[in-house]
């Protein structure tokens, strides 16, 4: 009976605790409407609240425990658990859909409406239309508008599913509409697309082109100084810098920051955060081992989704790398800087794969941004916090990453 009570009393919690983080989302989004009617602001804060219920609710409760199989009509493939997903999905009351927009729609501007609709689907409307822009360098005005209207209906539709797989599954129908939509329109979208990567691919070796150019002529400057400088026969640059190089030239994100680096037994592992800049949503932590002189493709090896209708920027991984044992990762997750908190992944195989992520307790970012350091068997993290003014401390622990820091407050600097 007490263990019943207890695990009654927990699913209470975390389904409070679910209802709580909805409606702090969908106070974030209104609030960044900036309603000056505050009666307008509570009703479609409400509606999205509901919505966003309305939407969990029904993908709890329709779980795709077994596959039942079955092959999609369209293209003969096998249907994988993302399509059963989709389509218990899509059986939901039309109403869930339609409570939302009859109160977008009376409340908000048509501009306000697609503000909360992109906020639902992380901006993919933006983001996939500049890749058809891209694709498609000649694209018509008629043709953007058309792809345009397509990405707004995959916007709308995908507003009613809860995971970002789901709601990329409902972009995908869409686009494979406006690659057909380019096809009868007098184009090849195969051959764009490889016009495309063919394209990408020129300018990335155009670019390593240019940067050796650029190293040889530095190095010839900084030889030229070394020339005409007098007693400089001992002068190292960059004295104790073994190399000096990039990890890669193009990548799937646009930006990055805030880098690491690792000795594991296997060799170096780098980490960094990469994404469309920092504090977007899409922000991950990356990596790419260095073998055999060449540094690997970055691979992802965190995110900052939370569940399935929550997602942050991950900020600032640090690598460490524990004498004899795992590789650990420190990280942060959350909307800003003062509001981030730290989490940490392990690693048993030097950073190829790693364990699910762990929560630091509760207070406590582990080291912000500079490599901890191992004293007398105690793991001294440099920290600190940005909340009120920059708070400087460190954190300490002889569990190597498990729960159980403890902090020395250090020093307080204001900004």
């Amino acid at each position: 009976m007490l263990s019943i009570a207890m695990t009654s009393g927990q699913a209470i919690a975390q389904a409070s605790a679910d209802n709580q983080e909805l409606q702090k989302k969908a106070s974030e989004w209104v609030n960044d409407l900036k309603l000056s009617d505050e009666g307008k602001k509570q009703k479609v804060q409400t509606a999205i609240t509901q919505h966003l219920t309305a939407v969990r609710d029904w993908h709890n409760e329709h779980p795709v425990k077994d596959n039942p199989g079955g092959i999609n009509p369209g293209t003969g493939n096998t249907l994988s658990n993302l399509d059963w997903e989709v389509i218990y999905c899509s059986q939901k009351p039309k109403s869930v859909h339609e409570n939302l927009m009859t109160t977008l729609n009376a409340a908000l501007t048509p501009e306000q409406v697609e503000a909360v609709l992109d906020q639902y689907t992380i901006g993919k409307v933006a983001f996939t239309l500049k890749g058809y822009e891209a694709i498609v360098p000649d694209l018509t005005d008629k043709e953007r508008t058309e792809i345009l209207k397509n990405l707004k209906q995959a916007r709308e539709q995908a507003i009613d599913y809860k995971s970002m797989k789901e709601i990329s599954a409902i972009f995908e129908i869409y686009k494979t509409k406006c690659e057909q939509y380019l096809n009868s329109n007098g184009r090849s979208w195969k051959q764009l697309f490889k016009d495309y990567v063919n394209k990408r691919n020129a300018e990335k070796a155009a670019q390593e082109k240019n940067n050796i150019s650029m190293k040889i002529s530095f190095i010839s400057f900084c030889l030229l100084l070394l020339a005409i400088s007098s007693g400089a026969q001992k002068v190292r640059w960059k004295q104790g810098i073994v190399t000096d190089e990039f990890i890669f030239d193009t990548a799937s994100f646009p930006s990055s920051h805030s880098a690491t680096i690792a000795e594991t037994p296997e060799g170096l592992i780098a980490a960094w955060f990469g994404g469309t800049k920092e504090g977007h949503k899409d922000v991950c932590i990356y990596t790419s081992h260095l073998k055999k002189g060449k540094w690997s493709k970055p691979a992802m090896a965190a995110n900052g989704v939370l569940n399935d209708t929550l997602r942050y920027a991950c900020y600032n991984p640090v690598l460490y790398q524990v004498p004899g044992g795992e590789l650990i990762l420190f990280y942060k997750i959350g909307p800003n800087v003062a509001g981030w908190t730290g989490w940490l992944k392990r690693s048993t195989d030097n950073g190829h794969t790693w364990s699910q992520r762990e929560a630091l307790p509760a207070g406590y970012l582990g080291p912000v941004k500079n490599k901890p350091e191992l004293i007398n068997g105690v793991l001294v993290c440099p920290s600190s916090t940005e909340k009120d003014g920059w708070k400087v401390h460190f954190e300490y622990t002889k569990d190597w990453g498990k729960p159980g820091l403890s902090r020395i407050p250090l020093t307080m600097v204001k900004k």
